[in-house]
């Protein structure tokens, strides 16, 4: 079980730190002059983060997308390989300058994660579909404060072809520092993922998939504090 549980933590972390660096990688070719492609549909969010609309004639497969900052559409091309943690550094991941912040949500014993129910729910708490075919916790300027993944490779959510599909769960991960202080994005990550997993029905762990106590939620920010005290705060 030891065993188990050490493979289930590297694949989970490696996933998270995989999708990060692909997006990271994607979006430094932008900058450079690769041409954008097309965007995908995606799924409506609200102003308000945890609350949804009752106006959405389909809930959480709505088509919209910010106009200043258009959702790559890789529909042609597949996320590389999931790195391991120790090949993080060497691709783009700096440890010594930057921290992950990883919870996740699994099912609950006897229970099942079905897409139309995720998609929903990550529609209801104000999570937008796009870049890396994820969803994401965006400032109003569009930059990603946390992201949410599919806790399997290549960690895609597909609001259309995974609707019928039972999810394995979901990786919340946000890299520090980001375009919000450190304790704010730790605290919007904390409540938003309280939030799936109450709507879902699942169980909610730290990044060693373990249940989140209050303990360790006062030592993760204790870590952020930290981190903040050494690299600064972040934000605009």
């Amino acid at each position: 079980m030891g065993d188990l549980r050490l493979f289930l933590l590297l694949a989970g972390v490696a996933l998270v730190v995989g999708v990060w660096w692909w997006g990271s990688r994607r979006a430094s070719a932008r900058r450079d002059g690769v041409p954008k492609p097309r965007a995908e549909p995606t799924i409506a969010t609200h102003d308000e983060p945890g609350e949804g609309s009752s106006e959405s004639t389909t809930p959480g497969l709505a088509a919209r997308q910010p106009a200043s900052a258009a959702a790559p559409s890789p529909m042609d091309e597949a996320l590389p390989a999931v790195p391991l943690p120790d090949e993080a550094p060497a691709r783009g991941f700096d440890p010594d300058r930057q921290m992950l912040l990883t919870l996740f949500i699994v099912p609950a014993s006897g229970q099942q994660l079905l897409g139309s129910d995720v998609f929903v729910t990550l529609d209801e708490v104000g999570l937008r579909h796009g870049a890396r075919r994820i969803f994401h916790r965006e400032t109003d300027q569009g930059a990603v404060v946390f992201s949410v993944a599919h806790l399997a490779e290549p960690g895609e959510l597909d609001p259309l072809g995974q609707r019928f599909e039972y999810l394995q769960g979901l990786a919340l991960f946000a890299v520090l520092p980001g375009p919000r202080p450190g304790t704010d994005a730790f605290a919007d990550l904390l409540a938003t993922a309280r939030r799936i997993a109450q709507r879902l029905h699942a169980e909610l762990t730290d990044g060693e998939r373990s249940t989140l106590t209050p303990q360790t939620i006062q030592h993760l920010r204790e870590k952020v504090l930290a981190f903040e005290r050494q690299h600064g705060r972040g934000g605009a």
